[in-house]
């Protein structure tokens, strides 16, 4: 039997090639394109023009959405 994918984790790969905001734990903020997610303890690797950033204890993540809730990047 094959276990149905955590409704969560599939919103968070929503994310990875969008633009996002992201807020740390310790209140520090940072924007750029997300490129991948470290699940288990919630990490993100944001890209920015000039530096690939590694954040670890995610307090708040968010992305613009379109019209029809499709990423905004992808239209």
């Amino acid at each position: 039997m094959q276990e149905k994918e955590n409704r969560y984790i599939i919103e968070l790969k929503k994310f990875v090639g969008q633009e996002a905001v992201v807020t740390d734990a310790l209140g520090k903020v940072f924007k750029g394109k997300v490129v991948a997610w470290g699940f288990n303890h919630l990490n993100v690797i944001l890209m920015t023009d000039k530096e690939k950033i590694i954040i670890k204890n995610i307090s708040n993540i968010v992305r613009k959405r379109g019209e029809n809730n499709e990423a905004i990047d992808k239209k």
